[in-house]
């Protein structure tokens, strides 16, 4: 399953987040299957009210995110929403409708 990570942290601990960043991308480059794939991103939107951002992530089990959101525990807050395809959702409604 497929969702959206969005993600803020204090511009304060964004030294803090960056090693964080590394040790997840080499943790990647070594190959796992503990963390979900990252499917597009991850990218940020930095504003006055922090570091805010997002990725798109592709689970293959809910210990995945578990995971990931230990990984960071302390210096970011995530959120995680499912997606679907829009094909798949409309092929589910047209057959409930009828």
């Amino acid at each position: 399953m497929k969702y959206i990570a969005y993600w803020e942290a204090d511009m304060e601990k964004l030294d803090a987040l960056v090693k964080k960043n590394a040790e997840l991308i080499a943790i990647y480059e070594k190959g796992t299957d503990k963390y979900p794939k990252v499917k597009y991103g991850p990218y940020n939107i930095i504003s006055e009210s922090g570091n805010r951002g997002f990725v798109i992530l592709d689970v293959d089990d809910p210990h995945q995110l578990v995971r990931w959101n230990l990984h960071y525990a302390g210096l970011s807050e995530w959120t995680f929403v499912p997606i679907y395809s829009t094909a798949k959702t409309t092929d589910v409604y047209l057959k409930e409708m009828k």
